[in-house]
């Protein structure tokens, strides 16, 4: 399935997401109470970047050992980390 889900995606989405153009792309703050979930280790967000999501008020959790799409890698920790959310 995951081979199946790369194979459709347009890579060119990601490049606004590279770290490598300097620009600060974090959301501002939250228009809603919003729950970012980061697979652990992220290879989408930085630890730092994790700490200033929640210092500009979105709550980040981490399910520590899953792959990038956590639902499909560990359904158990995804949902876990619903906890209180849902």
């Amino acid at each position: 399935m995951e081979l199946e889900t790369l194979a459709a995606w347009d890579e060119n989405t990601a490049f606004g997401l590279a770290p490598a153009f300097g620009a600060d792309l974090l959301p501002a703050a939250p228009v809603v109470p919003s729950l970012v979930q980061l697979a652990g280790p992220s290879v989408m967000i930085s630890p730092a970047n994790a700490t200033e999501l929640e210092r500009r008020g979105f709550h980040v959790r981490t399910v520590t050992g899953a792959g990038h799409t956590i639902h499909r890698s560990d359904f158990d920790g995804f949902m876990a980390s619903l906890d209180g959310w849902i």
